[in-house]
């Protein structure tokens, strides 16, 4: 039995109030392509130690297991830092996690051009990785909140 407050003069009213899915899946689709950018960064950052290896070890005067200790050092607050932000993700928009997390990608790569010592590569390093950790997990949820 119909409704006797809705009319046929109402009817199309109703139809052209609902809001059009064009807009939603271009904004989509756009956060999902600068999400990409945002990862291919990253992954082309995790890169760049591992190709830089030799001649960071001729500069900073380091035998193998120094350099082993260097380059798995970013493992140390990867995880952690993943799981901390993974949970601030539910309270806190995730654009803003991901652009402060670029921030510190950028103010955390810059002593690494200006390191003299193992020390410094090795703070460096550890602090960038603990920036780039949860990048992977909020970016997901980003693109799945889109």
């Amino acid at each position: 039995m119909p409704d006797p407050g809705i009319t046929d003069r109402s009817a199309p009213a109703l139809r052209t109030n609902a809001p059009s899915a064009a807009p939603a899946t271009a904004r989509a689709w756009g956060v999902t392509a600068m999400i990409t950018l945002l990862m291919v960064i990253n992954f082309a950052e995790k890169s760049v130690l591992g190709l830089a290896a030799d001649p960071i070890m001729k500069e900073l005067h380091l035998d193998d297991s120094e350099y082993g200790l260097l380059a798995g050092s970013f493992y140390l607050l990867f995880s952690l830092s993943a799981i901390l932000v993974g949970f601030l993700a539910n309270r806190v928009r995730a654009k803003w996690i991901l652009g402060i997390l670029a921030v510190a990608w950028s103010l955390t790569s810059l002593p690494v051009f200006l390191a003299g010592s193992l020390a410094m590569v090795f703070a460096s390093r550890i602090t960038l990785r603990a920036a780039e950790g949860p990048t992977s997990p909020v970016a997901v949820h980003a693109v799945h909140m889109s």
